[in-house]
């Protein structure tokens, strides 16, 4: 009964090879109504201005790179291949006879419950997005659990900044998948000190956000820039920050911020990092560093935002657990020294 692992409901079992998965990938599963166009322009416009990089994600969709496979087959494949999806489950409105009276009632797609239980059943997160439809709105009782973004107009620019939104409350942090990758090629030691910090932060989390940190300063050591924190009295060497700043009343991903040292005075060192491949965006941001510090050898940033990366996977779990988990690693280093 192995080939159950394998099921497929075209063919029984699926004999196409093991399908990777794409970094940043999203296959968007969507009603093909007329305000398609619109909602990809939205969704497009949310994850770019998300990742600040065009190149730095993938949007999947049914209609797209269509291959010689059947249209399941086809769709199959790009969620699999997909890290996430994206779903608008706003239905449409029908008239039905109820009672000998005519009605409109709500009915979800049926390429969208298809879509969207296939990318359950793969294990994929998926963003919801419901509209208001003639007053209404529609919500399989199936999936009632799940938190979904309601939209009750068709300004799909504003639906854009709602998906925005969502997407930074829960975005996946790469600092923790890199601490439960099972592939992680790190050391012990380097684990647990990942660990330490997110024990930290479950201790000190209020008290972090309360301060609204803000870099005062960007000095140069070396041939990279520094940036200078106070007030940092509850941060920890290895806590990071994703650094916004604002140009033309647009916010951008520019940095991200890894504190680097501490004094006992609450001054923090951090170190800036690119989170891009090519960094576009923020470039003419990190020349005028580099042209004030040829002039002045200093540099206090403009309009910004220190964003505290926190694990969003590690919101549920207690104190006592995460001391637990950092007992069990510590005992695991010990074992192998």
């Amino acid at each position: 009964m192995n080939w159950l692992s394998n099921y497929c409901p075209l063919v029984g079992e699926c004999n196409q090879e093991s399908v990777s998965v794409a970094s940043n990938s999203y296959f968007l599963i969507q009603p093909f109504d007329e305000e398609k166009d619109q909602r990809e322009r939205a969704i497009d416009d949310a994850l770019k201005r998300f990742y600040g990089s065009k190149e730095r994600y993938v949007i999947k969709k049914a209609d797209s790179r269509i291959t010689l496979n059947s249209n399941f087959c086809d769709i199959c494949s790009k969620i699999k291949s997909s890290e996430y999806c994206i779903a608008d489950i706003s239905g449409e409105s029908h008239t039905i006879i109820k009672n000998e009276k005519q009605e409109r009632q709500l009915f979800l797609r049926p390429n969208v419950a298809l879509e969207l239980g296939m990318a359950y059943g793969f294990g994929k997160p998926s963003l919801i997005i419901s509209r208001e439809i003639e007053g209404k709105r529609t919500i399989p009782s199936d999936i009632e659990f799940v938190r979904w973004i309601g939209i009750s107009f068709r300004d799909w620019t504003s639906v854009s900044q709602k998906i925005l939104d969502r997407l930074r409350e829960t975005e996946p942090r790469e600092l923790l998948r890199r601490a439960i990758n099972p592939d992680d090629k790190r050391s012990g030691t380097e684990l647990l000190k990942q660990f330490y910090v997110l024990l930290h932060l479950k201790e000190t989390l209020s008290r972090i956000q309360s301060k609204k940190l803000k870099i005062s300063k960007i000095i140069r050591q070396g041939d990279n820039p520094i940036g200078i924190l106070k007030g940092g009295t509850y941060l920890k060497e290895g806590i990071a920050f994703k650094l916004y700043i604002t140009e033309n009343e647009i916010e951008y991903l520019s940095a991200l911020v890894e504190v680097d040292h501490l004094t006992p005075g609450g001054i923090a060192q951090v170190k800036f990092f690119s989170p891009f491949d090519e960094i576009d965006s923020s470039k003419m941001y990190w020349k005028n560093i580099a042209r004030h510090f040829q002039n002045n050898n200093d540099f206090v940033p403009g309009k910004h935002r220190l964003e505290l990366i926190i694990p969003d996977s590690f919101k549920e779990i207690s104190t006592e657990q995460l001391k637990h988990t950092v007992g069990i690693l510590r005992k695991v280093i010990q074992l192998k020294e």
